[in-house]
């Protein structure tokens, strides 16, 4: 999966909270969770305090940047209903044919206090259970959790609906059905988005369901693999069931700040070239690399150090998955790219020219089908310090970058800058620049990309794999600092690693 085919496969946040949500480090840092994080958040960055086991967590929401996209958003809805003696009324605008304005009037006066309320599930389908890393907002089924625990099923969020005035209109695009519906005895709406078809499991479907009387909006994300009949099921059955706490309003994201938020996103762009100046920084195989990691020490958690230094001593490719031998680490995913012989089978991409999603929705104008290779990295971590450190995070990515006359452009820009017939590609294979999907070091609470202890002077070996397109090999560079889905600041200021085969 790359970046464009993110922006359809998971729902995005508002900028707001974007930079409070991170879906690589959230999930590693004890300080947070993954990218589809509760509604109710407060402003300072803290979530509610949520108590009840079919609730939310209320862990701490880290500050750092989002590296890869995590959750969008949209809603249309048709309701009147009252809270205390104020009655909302939601309303929709079909402004083209696939753009929807959406908004919320307001009358009366409003409620004293806002309900902290906890999500309920009356019906939950065979199958589908609690995301034991996701937060428990976030439920998917049995089949797809050993692979991808975040994907897929029904990640819900809270929104508190505003005391002061009308609620605001939000315009959302690519809607290529829409139904008015009750359910539950709460009118509510059901969305249908544009999606390109490439094998994942993506959220496509949204429901939102309105409840005045404890003054919230549900908003569920449906993931493809949940049967529709299911999808009702589980709606017909969610409760806002109040905690007893009240919630103050100018200290927690309300459905004004969320439509603000995505407006802000609207206007948001990735930086997909950098100068020579920004790109200096750049290093090559067996060249130590100084930069901040976090780690944990007997006195202080979540410790920022220059201790640790980093270099990557080989890199190797593959046409198969010899590389791993029999690694418990391999996705399966992987495992069924790998044909009768053994060898990698050809990934096919989908070239798609985007549509505006106001009269236009995307199409594909062709396929291709791309020879797979496994490109396999060996990196050293050595404890320069006289301190040990546990719990290490370590998060690389790699990335696919071409040399211009005047700078650095991301592989696949350049070859949309040469051929404009298409504006996305979307991969349909196991290839994927970007996140880190291999690696054999384990350790932390989940078990996941930390490195569990480093004495003074130690050294530890960690191999990290991806599988990419064979033509992207003469263009790789390893990201140190995240998931690489653009040049940034960090990662430039630490330098890529040349891993060009």
């Amino acid at each position: 999966m790359n970046l464009n085919n993110m922006k359809e496969d998971f729902p995005r946040m508002p900028e707001s909270m974007r930079r409070m949500v991170e879906q690589e480090v959230a999930r590693q840092i004890k300080y947070s969770e993954t990218g589809e994080r509760p509604g109710i958040l407060r402003k300072n960055g803290s979530p509610v305090d949520q108590r009840n086991a079919k609730g939310y967590s209320g862990r701490k929401v880290s500050g750092r940047k989002l590296a890869i996209l995590l959750l969008a958003a949209t809603m249309i809805l048709g309701i009147s209903a009252a809270a205390g003696a104020k009655v909302y009324r939601m309303y929709t605008e079909q402004v083209s044919d696939y753009m929807v304005k959406t908004g919320v009037k307001a009358e009366g006066t409003a409620a004293d206090a806002i309900p902290d309320v906890d999500i309920r599930l009356g019906y939950v389908p065979q199958g589908l259970f609690q995301c034991d890393v996701c937060g428990e907002s976030k439920y998917h089924f049995e089949s797809t959790v050993t692979e991808y625990p975040h994907v897929g099923g029904v990640s819900m969020m809270l929104w508190v609906m505003d005391n002061d005035g009308d609620l605001a209109g939000i315009v959302e695009k690519n809607v290529v059905e829409q139904q008015e519906l009750t359910i539950g005895g709460h009118e509510a709406v059901y969305l249908q988005k544009q999606k390109i078809d490439n094998g994942s499991i993506g959220y496509s479907r949204i429901l939102y369901i309105m409840f005045p009387e404890v003054q919230h909006i549900l908003q569920l994300y449906i993931g493809d693999d949940m049967p529709e009949e299911e999808m009702m099921k589980l709606a017909e059955g969610v409760e806002l069931i109040p905690t007893g706490e009240t919630l103050e309003e100018d200290k927690v994201y309300t459905w004004n700040d969320y439509v603000s938020g995505e407006q802000e996103t609207e206007t948001g762009s990735s930086k997909i070239t950098a100068s020579r100046e920004e790109m200096e920084n750049l290093h090559v195989v067996g060249e130590e690399v100084i930069m901040p990691m976090y780690a944990d020490t007997s006195s202080e958690e979540m410790l920022s150090t220059e201790d640790i230094r980093v270099k990557v001593t080989q890199v190797q490719t593959s046409d198969d998955l010899s590389l791993l031998e029999a690694s418990e680490y391999v996705e399966e995913s992987w495992k069924r790219a790998v044909g009768a012989d053994g060898k990698l089978l050809p990934d096919t991409v989908q070239y798609v020219k985007k549509g505006d999603g106001i009269d236009t929705v995307d199409e594909v104008v062709r396929t291709e089908e791309k020879a797979q290779k496994l490109v396999y990295v060996t990196l050293e971590y050595t404890n320069t310090g006289t301190e040990e450190y546990r719990n290490i995070l370590f998060l690389h990515s790699m990335m696919a970058i071409a040399q211009q006359e005047d700078g650095y452009i991301l592989y696949e820009q350049m070859k949309n800058q040469e051929d404009d017939d298409w504006d996305a590609e979307v991969r349909t294979g196991a290839a994927s620049l970007g996140e880190m999907y291999y690696y054999d070091v384990h350790g932390g609470e989940r078990h996941n990309n930390y490195i569990p202890v480093l004495a003074p002077g130690e050294t530890v070996t960690i191999h990290i794999a991806g599988i990419v397109h064979e033509e992207e090999l003469a263009y790789l560079y390893l990201n140190l600092r995240g998931a690489g889905h653009e040049f940034e600041k960090e990662a430039l200021e630490t330098g890529y690693v040349d891993i060009r085969q």
